[in-house]
């Protein structure tokens, strides 16, 4: 007598068959084999069934989640480089390279033959060091904000306005160029930094040839100012102004004639041409209106000497 085919799921339904199917005698009742709501547990269904039972669902161990990720970037090391590290991290710190293979994972940036040579060198550093272990890589957008930090408490502790020479004893260049992209600082004159909405400072030399300057557009053919009188005017200690107006005459700006100061011949009509008046250094005097200016002047103009005056001096009074 030939038995129909067997179905385990015909004991789903409370232990009982349905109806047609056929069972061996020997599990002829499968609720004794059950659990104890007479219901047969997958073992039993497995046997039933002719298959294995079901093996438990338990988490695979880490170090094979480890030898899989190895083996994904490199075949040939993956079973000798995760038992070297196992090894040479010890009992005390295997468990944090569990940490060390998900970062490995995320991170994109990494091809996978540098993500081998990455745990080659921390099998090896392990090894070295009983007492070693990688520190984290630092957030960039914190390690950044951080360097901006300190380039702004350097200049609020210089007074608001610092050089870039001195500011790039305390950030590099790239730092530098970066808060300016980003208005972090600002620039107050050439190769000086401030913070924004600060003040621009203005030196004594500018100040004085400002004033002059604006005597020349108020219609004043050929202005001229005592020492006194500027110092009221620009609201300047007296040594400042003394010292800005030495620069002046030694750059061939102005002619100085006794306690009276005015402009050369030849900052006369580059005021009146709105041209750009600099020092021989580079600092801007007077830009007038022009919109643009040249901060790069050639050398012909830089080593030009001063035409002399009427009275047969040149424009340092000599």
């Amino acid at each position: 007598m030939a038995y129909p085919k067997f179905d385990p799921r015909a004991f789903l339904d409370g232990g009982r068959p349905q109806v047609g199917g056929g069972v061996p005698a020997k599990v002829a009742n499968p609720a004794k084999a059950g659990n104890e709501e007479g219901r047969p547990t997958l073992a039993v269904l497995a046997t039933l069934a002719g298959t294995p039972p079901p093996a438990s669902p338990t988490a695979p161990p880490s170090g094979g989640r480890w030898l899989m990720l190895v083996q994904l970037w490199n075949a040939e090391k993956g079973r000798d480089l995760v038992s070297g590290l196992i090894a040479a991290a010890g009992p005390n710190r295997a468990g944090g390279l569990d940490q060390v293979f998900e970062k490995l994972r995320t991170r994109c940036s990494w091809n996978s033959a540098r993500k081998i040579e990455y745990l080659e060198e921390l099998r090896e550093k392990l090894a070295a060091n009983p007492l070693y272990w990688p520190a984290d890589r630092p957030d960039l957008v914190i390690e950044q904000r951080a360097r901006f930090d300190k380039v702004i408490l350097t200049i609020k502790r210089n007074g608001g306005r610092i050089t870039r020479k001195k500011l790039l004893r305390h950030a590099n260049r790239h730092t530098i160029q970066a808060m300016l992209d980003l208005r972090e600082i600002v620039t107050l004159g050439v190769g000086v930094y401030g913070l924004p909405g600060a003040p621009i400072h203005r030196s004594a030399s500018r100040m004085i040839v400002e004033r002059l300057a604006g005597m020349v557009l108020a219609g004043i053919a050929d202005p001229r100012i005592t020492r006194t009188e500027l110092r009221a005017a620009i609201g300047r200690e007296r040594n400042c102004v003394d010292r800005g107006i030495e620069v002046l005459h030694e750059n061939g700006i102005i002619l100085i004639r006794g306690n009276t100061i005015r402009l050369s011949p030849k900052a006369l009509k580059q005021i009146k041409d709105n041209e750009v008046i600099r020092l021989r250094h580079g600092n801007i005097m007077w830009s007038g209106s022009c919109d643009q200016l040249d901060l790069f002047p050639t050398s012909e103009a830089s080593t030009q000497s001063p035409p002399p005056d009427e009275s047969g001096r040149d424009e340092r009074g000599q």
